[in-house]
């Protein structure tokens, strides 16, 4: 069944392909195979089915802060910012060191909503990843300027600035530190 629903998702026949690819979900051991048919979805620009995938995929595995993420993109790009802010809290919850877009969709979105002081109980910790990171980046250039964290960490610190004018000029040279060190 397998290979006649991605023949079928080849052939972008997404509704009858996942006649044939439902039972896939019962696979022992899939990994990350809803994510990848998610990502395929998504980019074909069909949402309702990336989401669909996704979160098949979060019933199986609920502690998957990228699958959180990627659905939280999911549902900003389709308008539906509260359930994006609860997606986006899931992944920062699930996973707070290693992502910095996850914090960054995260503000973005409780900002959108007016959820302010969402952000506010979240600064101080998210203050204390970037001092930490910004060691990262000082000690091990090489690998770190290699990731995402990067160019999160200046949208984040640019992101602060406009949130906290009163610090708006320290936030902006942490920024260009951070660019500086990552480029």
């Amino acid at each position: 069944f397998k290979k006649e629903g991605l023949e079928k998702e080849a052939a972008g026949a997404f509704e009858e392909s996942e006649k044939y690819l439902e039972t896939y979900e019962y696979t022992n051991f899939l990994r990350n195979y809803f994510i990848s048919r998610a990502d395929t979805f998504r980019s074909e620009g069909n949402l309702d089915l990336a989401e669909a995938a996704l979160k098949k995929h979060l019933r199986l595995n609920a502690h998957d802060s990228e699958a959180w993420h990627r659905l939280g993109e999911i549902q900003r790009e389709q308008k539906r910012l509260h359930e994006a802010f609860e997606s986006f809290s899931k992944a920062v919850f699930l996973n707070p060191k290693n992502h910095f877009w996850y914090w960054w969709n995260f503000f973005d979105t409780a900002e959108k909503l007016g959820r302010r002081q969402a952000i506010e109980e979240k600064t101080p910790e998210l203050l204390a990843l970037l001092a930490s990171y910004e060691n990262q980046l000082k000690i091990n250039l090489h690998f770190t300027r290699a990731t995402p964290n990067a160019s999160a960490s200046v949208a984040l610190w640019k992101f602060l600035a406009k949130f906290y004018p009163e610090n708006s000029a320290e936030y902006l040279q942490k920024a260009a530190n951070f660019e500086a060190l990552s480029s």
